[in-house]
């Protein structure tokens, strides 16, 4: 069973540059979202880990299943016993064993790097979309001479909690992810989301607004400098 959400919005005058920018974002986000998308409908608490577990069984195993909070703490235990077998990994992906071993056997929603580790223990390469940002999660063992493309999954975030789209063709998602890629900001560091301002050229901040969709120039029209471009940037995070 899956439910079909129709997106509204309320209508606003506005004119000139706003209007705009608003046109374009709409645009942009056209490829990203459709009325006729079917979205997962998780009733859980830990939306995060029931996408998990949708990528690694399916959608219909999900709405088929009964008992879940039982299916829930046993595919949590199995995947501890699995990072006791090979710790080298998260030590590949930089992950603490205790933390992920910690949260996902004691908290009721699973953290991003805990999903990380599910994703990477089970070869599944995502997306996870928040906003005009976007991690990406790649753990294909592949060899140097596979030419098969990676099959990606697509999650979203929207008021802490975790969806997909279930109605996605394999075309539909490698069209979104190219756009995400093009337009959106991509974090490569969960703990740190944007480099230290020293760090940052001019040039990449406005790469970075670019791809938030935050405005280089204040309300009179000038241009911001580097360190309120910077300062803006924060306040999205």
């Amino acid at each position: 069973y899956t439910k079909s959400i129709i997106k509204t919005t309320v209508g606003i005058n506005i004119t000139g540059k706003r209007y705009e920018n608003k046109e374009r974002k709409k645009q942009q986000d056209d490829i990203v979202e459709k009325e006729t998308n079917k979205f997962t409908d998780i009733t859980e608490k830990d939306t995060l880990f029931w996408c998990f577990y949708i990528i690694k069984y399916g959608y219909d195993e999900y709405t088929h299943s009964t008992k879940r909070f039982s299916i829930e703490k046993a595919e949590k235990i199995s995947a501890i016993q699995t990072i006791k077998k090979n710790k080298q990994l998260l030590k590949q992906l930089k992950l603490k064993k205790g933390e992920i071993e910690t949260d996902l056997l004691n908290s009721e929603v699973i953290s991003l790097p805990s999903f990380f580790a599910l994703c990477a223990y089970n070869n599944i390469n995502c997306f996870i979309i928040d906003g005009r940002k976007y991690f990406e999660v790649t753990n294909d063992n592949e060899t140097p001479n596979d030419e098969t493309p990676k099959q990606y999954s697509i999650v979203y975030k929207k008021d802490k909690k975790y969806y997909m789209d279930v109605s996605l063709s394999d075309e539909d998602i490698k069209s979104k992810i190219e756009t995400y890629r093009c337009n959106y900001y991509k974090i490569e560091n969960i703990n740190k989301p944007i480099k230290a301002f020293s760090t940052c050229s001019l040039q990449d901040l406005r790469t970075i607004c670019e791809n938030l969709q935050i405005s280089i120039t204040d309300s009179e029209g000038k241009k911001l400098i580097k360190k309120e471009m910077y300062s803006e940037i924060l306040k999205y995070f």
